[in-house]
């Protein structure tokens, strides 16, 4: 611990919630957030602390809203599930809900008890990825294909007061949206004209590239109000490896691992810090933040190490107002996993995240899912 320590003096101080007060680096207390689900699985986390996950022991699977204790569910607005995808500081909740046989998937706005799905553009894939505090919704449609062996053409989507707005792309053929700021500045993925899948702003009408360092694809999953964004680039196609990236609004930044060959990056806050996921030197995912390029592993800031023995905190998804981070952690004895909070301790704070999106893992459990269903039928 005192080695790390050491490293934390070294790399500098933890970064607090307001930009203009740095924090103090200090130790967090790790508390299981008790939401009564052997193999929960954290999605995204509201300013005001409204968690959104899903638990995979019932079925069907519907987004759960948990609320100091009280657990409330998003039912769907077609089919039999759902789930969040991002929460706006009133509590507004895009996301997706789910219908089989053939598989459908529509962009749904939970606002308290009214549920309304989203127009798309006539295929059977349209998801809300990411709202902002006024209500500003983007996401994607897949068109309709009538030939299979076609590729398919997804759209880049925001859906606001004037209607749903096409974003275009980077000359390709397809884009998708992963998040909104409060300026109405979006993030996300567009194809290039040789085919290539780029990090990309969308801005006063026009999408901007922000490259790939050097490489073929990279990814963004989360803006802040600054404009900053944290994602995903791609350090080796033979190994399809990927390490969290950082655009800070001039150049892409890769941030690098805990010591193993691949990190994520799914939230960031408006100093700049990210969150997300990282391996260790033995290929572990553990829960991640960065601060000014260095990455920290959030398993070696806990202060209550005895109530996090037999665990490990394998994702950092989302920080509330508050300063409380928010993620996924895995139990060895169990093999189950779980939801967490890191409390700062005394005089600590840590980042608030701008969004988050776990667009890809949100695609990858619909799709096994899918596939369970069609076995099942």
């Amino acid at each position: 611990m005192h080695s790390f320590l050491n490293r934390l003096k070294f790399a500098g101080t933890l970064v607090g919630i307001l930009a203009a007060m740095p924090a103090q680096a200090g130790l967090y207390t790790y508390t299981a957030l008790d939401v009564g689900d052997a193999n929960a699985t954290l999605r995204t986390v509201s300013p005001g602390g409204l968690v959104a996950y899903e638990d995979y022991m019932s079925y069907p699977y519907v987004a759960r809203l948990w609320n100091n204790g009280q657990t409330t569910y998003l039912q769907p607005a077609i089919g039999s599930q759902s789930q969040a995808m991002d929460i706006n500081a009133a509590g507004t909740v895009a996301g997706v809900s789910t219908a089989y046989g053939p598989t459908v998937l529509r962009a749904t706005v939970w606002n308290g008890s009214t549920v309304t799905m989203l127009p798309g553009l006539g295929g059977t894939f349209d998801l809300a990825t990411g709202i902002n505090d006024g209500g500003t919704v983007v996401g994607y449609s897949y068109l309709p294909r009538a030939d299979p062996t076609v590729p398919n053409v997804v759209k880049a989507l925001m859906w606001d007061s004037d209607g749903m707005h096409d974003l275009g792309t980077l000359g390709g053929t397809s884009a998708m949206a992963t998040a909104v700021n409060n300026a109405g500045v979006v993030v996300g993925h567009a194809q290039t004209s040789s085919g290539e899948w780029h990090a990309t702003v969308w801005t006063n009408g026009s999408a901007i590239d922000l490259g790939a360092l050097g490489g073929t694809r990279s990814v963004a999953n989360a803006i802040n109000d600054a404009g900053w964004a944290a994602g995903q680039v791609l350090v080796d196609a033979d190994a399809e490896t990927w390490h969290a990236m950082l655009w800070n609004g001039t150049m892409l930044v890769d941030l690098g691992t805990l010591g193993g060959s691949w990190s994520s990056g799914w939230a960031i806050a408006e100093d700049g810090t990210v969150l997300g996921a990282a391996a260790t030197a033995d290929e572990r995912s553990h829960a991640t933040i960065w601060q000014d390029g260095v990455a920290i592993d959030l398993n070696d800031v806990v202060s209550n190490l005895d109530a996090l023995q037999g665990k490990e905190l394998t994702y950092a998804i989302a920080a509330d107002a508050s300063g409380i981070i928010y993620g996924n952690v895995y139990d060895r004895t169990t093999r189950t996993n779980g939801l967490y909070m890191l409390v700062p301790d005394a005089g600590q704070e840590v980042p608030e995240p701008g969004s988050v999106a776990l667009v890809a893992l949100g695609l990858c459990l619909l799709a096994g899912r899918a596939r369970r269903a069609r076995r099942g039928s």
